[in-house]
């Protein structure tokens, strides 16, 4: 931004006003000022960015948590997203240990509250990355599909509804990750394309398949250390909730 100098008999009110113009206006309201023939010294430009008040901006809005917690509430797939991610350098931190506290352990009725942290840890690298982008590309998915209040009761049926699958149904030991998640919405995706027959739905639809289709093969096939309770129950919860928001009306 290009500032003129000033004449030496340039009125004190007058630069008072255009500090107090920039002031609430931001920086760049001082170049709005400049085109009406307001022209201040660079030394005033200093004064505006370093006056009395303190800085324009503010390092304490960083931890304004209201703020997070809006934001989080309006994007709920970047808020879980950037969670997962947490939790796993969280988790990496505490020689992961975490994972321990708050994965699954089926038939354990003191660790039934663990249904909805499990898909917040991973095992691996490996493993995050490939519940991250499934999840990441879904989720974008449902999202164009549903109004938010319904996206974020999708969210909570997909945790719910694999987790309490594991916990009745899973195998002995510790279970966790968000793979249930994915088979929810995969399963969403595919059901709700059939119970609707909207256009949008069908080509996500298509799109989840083209991309994810070799998921319908790992529900009738058993691998080691891979939870098959959390996918077969994964993907009936999607199918549920697709079938429960069937009536439900699209965003425009």
């Amino acid at each position: 931004m290009y500032v003129k100098e000033a004449g030496a008999g340039q009125n004190d009110s007058l630069q008072l006003f255009v500090f107090e113009l920039a002031y609430h206006h931001g920086i760049y309201g001082l170049g709005k000022a400049a085109q009406t023939n307001l022209f201040v010294k660079p030394s005033a430009m200093r004064a505006i960015a370093f006056s009395s008040r303190g800085p324009m901006f503010h390092s304490d809005e960083l931890f304004d948590f209201e703020r997070w917690r809006a934001y989080a509430a309006q994007y709920p797939l970047l808020a879980l997203l950037a969670l997962i991610w947490f939790c796993f350098f969280l988790d990496l931190l505490s020689f992961r240990h975490l994972r321990e506290c708050f994965g699954i352990r089926p038939r354990t009725f003191l660790r039934l509250p663990t249904i909805f942290t499990a898909p917040f840890f991973h095992m691996d690298w490996k493993h995050l990355l490939s519940n991250s982008v499934p999840l990441a590309i879904m989720g974008f998915l449902c999202a164009n599909l549903l109004p938010l209040r319904w996206y974020l009761l999708l969210l909570f049926i997909a945790a719910a509804g694999s987790g309490m699958g594991v916990w009745l149904f899973g195998r002995n030991g510790m279970v966790f990750g968000a793979s249930g998640v994915v088979f929810a919405l995969f399963g969403f995706l595919l059901a709700n394309a059939v119970f609707i027959h909207d256009q949008w739905a069908l080509v996500s639809a298509a799109a989840a398949f083209l991309l994810y289709g070799s998921l319908l093969l790992s529900l009738f096939r058993h691998q080691p250390q891979v939870s098959w309770a959390a996918h077969v129950w994964g993907f009936a919860s999607g199918i549920f909730a697709a079938w429960c928001f069937a009536g439900a009306s699209l965003p425009s």
